[in-house]
């Protein structure tokens, strides 16, 4: 478990990298907030980037076995906590952010895409 102080592209690249494995994002799972579609429109961004790589979340990231899902739900349910199941850890590395497409899905390498405090202005 880490928080996604950097964006998720970046804190889930660090925990895959570690942990030598990859990760699949799916697009449409991602927990949007009030409002952040309509603010990206207005600024002609896009509302994934935002939130793939925006960084300052105030949230947790965690991977966990798949057979313990619910249970984890529930207890989160439990306490009042919002857990958002967003991907899965796959072989591999790197992290793609799959999406729906009309002939099926499509996959963009996404690693690292976040807040880095050592690039160069």
């Amino acid at each position: 478990m880490m928080d996604l102080s950097d964006g998720l592209a970046t804190d889930l690249s660090h925990l895959c990298q570690q942990s030598r494995v990859g990760a699949r994002i799916e697009a449409e799972k991602l927990p949007g907030r009030a409002g952040l579609a309509h603010a990206a429109s207005l600024l002609d961004k896009k509302r994934t980037d935002w939130m793939i790589a925006g960084g300052e979340d105030y949230e947790l990231l965690f991977t966990a076995d798949p057979k313990n899902s619910q249970a984890i739900l529930d207890v989160a349910a439990g306490q009042g906590i919002r857990v958002s199941p967003v991907g899965t850890v796959v072989a591999g590395q790197g992290v793609t952010l799959q999406w729906k497409t009309t002939e099926g899905y499509e996959e963009q390498h996404i690693s690292f895409q976040g807040f880095d405090h050592f690039v160069r202005n």
